[in-house]
């Protein structure tokens, strides 16, 4: 646990401002950024599902589950969700999200806990540590206070005898309890998941919209409205959409994550016409704030996609096709809902289509497919993590012609990011699944219809 980059403390009580996130020079040069892109976004949680208490000021915010997630997010499962800890105990709960039970303070056996184990209790949610510096059955998290009076909050950190011998206010029945007389079930992950979309950051996933670990899609209509699909964790099933904007005839929209570290995910629109490119920051709600323009000369530019962090830098990036020659284009983002620079990575695209195709091999690493939508030839282009290739792969020969293909994150959970791809011969949504090195596209398995009127997904 020592060796994640969070401070986190050997404070039995309040952890010393010097090691509270923006609260001293070690915290800006430890913490990894993700971290204040997750407590902005628990406050907000927490400021929607309890609207009538004043929160503190982010100097001194600390929340059990932004922490645990940010955590759990960027080692191990990035579908695990930050909402709130009953959500949390929800998604532990159901076994075919990659975790299982090993233990309950009930009856308590230590011995039986590995590190990194996650112990949920009602309200609250922390790690198992173990053996620590000499100390025994130590836990690590964070905590937000309630308290009308003191409004306190403890960064993350090691405590000690966190559990002692009482009677569960939940159950009435004896079990080793926290301060406040809650027992704890215990969780481990067993079962490996894909990286999001190529990127070790949660904040940077394009397809969670909600952030509550199930894979969503935007699309636009023919007509230029913006519909928004939200994922119900079944592999062949989407909710009822939602229109969420109109008056995107002639745009091309593209979903790169939370690109300006805000905590809440975005929009960007190019005007096809103009050349005009535009984001459309997220308000947390399932809106939008005034978009603000961050570039231009955009139309001698197609097929632009996000492709999650593409160079290393912990930023979402973009891709896109010169329409005059071919040429692959990366625009590397800043974090702040601009640009650091652009760079060709690539040639010879003049007859392809491209899409992201998330992390669709496995290794970490955000990878894109290309297709040739007369023959239906279809390419899987290796990210190396830093702004360059691996290798190309043939997916497929033919048999893919006239289709839209768009990543979908690991939605069937095998360790291996997934495509979407909408047949304009039929109207089919269809789901295909991907694999390690030498997989091939199959059939895939249909999981809607009507979308021929779909002019993009993403």
């Amino acid at each position: 646990m020592e060796s994640l980059s969070y401070p986190m403390q050997a404070d039995t009580g309040l952890a010393a401002k010097e090691s509270w996130v923006y609260g001293g020079g070690r915290d800006k040069e430890e913490v990894y950024p993700s971290y204040t892109a997750a407590r902005q976004a628990s406050r907000d949680a927490h400021m929607n599902a309890a609207s009538t208490w004043n929160a503190p000021q982010m100097s001194a915010w600390a929340d059990c589950g932004g922490y645990v997630a940010t955590v759990v997010k960027n080692m191990v499962d990035p579908h695990f969700p930050w909402l709130l800890t009953n959500r949390q105990r929800q998604y532990l709960e159901d076994p075919t999200n990659g975790w299982t039970k090993v233990g309950d303070t009930h009856d308590y056996r230590p011995s039986d806990y590995q590190p990194g184990d996650v112990m949920v209790g009602s309200g609250h949610i922390m790690f198992w540590v173990g053996d620590w510096q000499g100390r025994s059955e130590v836990v690590n998290d964070a905590s937000l206070s309630f308290d009308e009076t003191t409004r306190s909050g403890k960064m993350p950190g090691f405590r000690i005898a966190a559990l002692t011998p009482g009677i569960s206010k939940e159950t009435g029945k004896p079990a080793m309890v926290d301060g406040v007389k809650r027992h704890y079930e215990v969780y481990r992950f067993t079962k490996r998941i894909a990286s999001p979309i190529g990127t070790t950051d949660w904040a940077n996933r394009s397809d969670d919209i909600f952030h509550d670990g199930r894979p969503d899609i935007i699309a636009v209509t023919s007509a230029g409205s913006l519909r928004f699909y939200p994922g119900t964790g079944a592999v062949d099933a989407l909710g009822p959409y939602t229109q969420i904007g109109s008056g995107f005839v002639n745009h091309q929209v593209i979903t790169p994550g939370d690109f300006d570290h805000d905590g809440y995910q975005d929009i960007i629109s190019v005007n096809n016409g103009t050349g005009a490119m535009y984001l459309h920051r997220g308000n947390g709600t399932g809106g939008f704030l005034n978009r603000v323009q961050i570039g231009s000369g955009f139309q001698t530019i197609r097929e632009l996609t996000s492709v999650g962090d593409f160079d290393g830098d912990s930023n979402p990036d973009l891709l896109g096709i010169t329409r005059a020659d071919g040429r692959l284009v990366l625009w590397r983002g800043n974090g702040a809902g601009g640009w650091l620079s652009q760079q060709e990575i690539g040639s010879g695209f003049q007859n392809l289509k491209i899409a992201s195709a998330g992390d669709f091999d496995g290794n970490g690493r955000p990878d894109i497919v290309s297709w040739n939508d007369s023959t239906g030839l279809v390419y899987l282009h290796r990210g190396n993590g830093n702004a360059g290739w691996l290798s190309r792969i043939t997916l497929a020969q033919s048999g893919f012609a006239n289709r839209t293909f768009q990543s979908i994150g690991d939605i069937d959970r095998d360790g291996y990011g997934d495509l979407i791809a909408i047949d304009r011969n039929t109207g089919q949504l269809i789901q295909h699944s991907g694999g390690p090195t030498g997989t091939v596209l199959g059939a895939g398995t249909p999981i809607g219809s009507g979308w021929e009127y779909m002019r993009s997904i993403s």
